[in-house]
């Protein structure tokens, strides 16, 4: 379905057929795109592997922390490439409570990197780099902005589903005319039975090694 498809679909479901409408149009795939975003989050739908402006990082001597690209919000591998290296090593990804705990003056190290610790936007390489290379990525994240787009990214079976978040802000809106609690209520529901709830903010508590904590021998 395009996002014209799912305007019709809304007007219908709330009789707002007629102008002058009681919602925007454009209000109504503004929201159809939170619902995308909401509905890649809860149920990590687009997974990415291939786009090398979102899964590669060119990495400098001297240099820990890189931001991540503004759509990858989970990562499930990480690897690093040494500039004349044919093969990419494994980088594990971990927490700095981890690190305290097992690598001895790990803020301190320089080297070829072997953990990673990913921030909300940034991701800090340990030890800190001592020779160029890149980075190489994979994991979850929301949809890309396309000019001019006029339907979704995530499959066609979800399209229709993303209608219940729109109605949900439809209906929460504070206004005489269309504010209604109990449809917003009902709408936010099944979203969220199709989709599941929303993760905390710690994204990457399944795909981080915090394992058994023992100190860690550094060549």
């Amino acid at each position: 379905m395009t996002r014209n498809d799912l305007v019709r679909e809304f007007r219908i479901a709330t009789q707002d057929q007629v102008a002058p409408y009681l919602w925007d149009t454009a209000d109504i795939v503004r929201w159809l795109e939170e619902a995308e975003r909401e509905a890649c989050v809860r149920r990590r739908l687009l997974h990415e592997s291939a786009l090398p402006d979102v899964c590669q990082i060119v990495i400098a001597p001297g240099v820990a922390v890189y931001p991540l690209h503004p759509k990858l919000y989970e990562l499930d591998h990480i690897g690093f490439k040494e500039e004349g290296d044919t093969r990419r090593r494994p980088i594990e990804q971990v927490s700095t409570g981890y690190l305290d705990n097992t690598v001895p003056e790990w803020r301190d190290r320089a080297g070829c990197p072997r953990y990673a610790v990913q921030g909300d936007t940034t991701l800090r390489l340990v030890p800190t780099p001592d020779q160029a290379g890149t980075l190489f990525l994979e994991g979850y994240r929301l949809p890309l902005e396309v000019a001019g787009a006029t339907t979704f990214e995530i499959h066609q079976a979800h399209h229709r589903n993303l209608l219940d978040w729109a109605l949900f802000r439809a209906f929460s809106v504070p206004d005489a005319d269309t504010l209604d609690l109990n449809r917003s209520e009902v709408a936010e529901k099944a979203f969220a039975e199709y989709f599941g709830d929303r993760p905390d903010s710690d994204l990457r508590r399944l795909t981080r090694t915090d394992l058994d904590q023992h100190n860690v021998a550094w060549p």
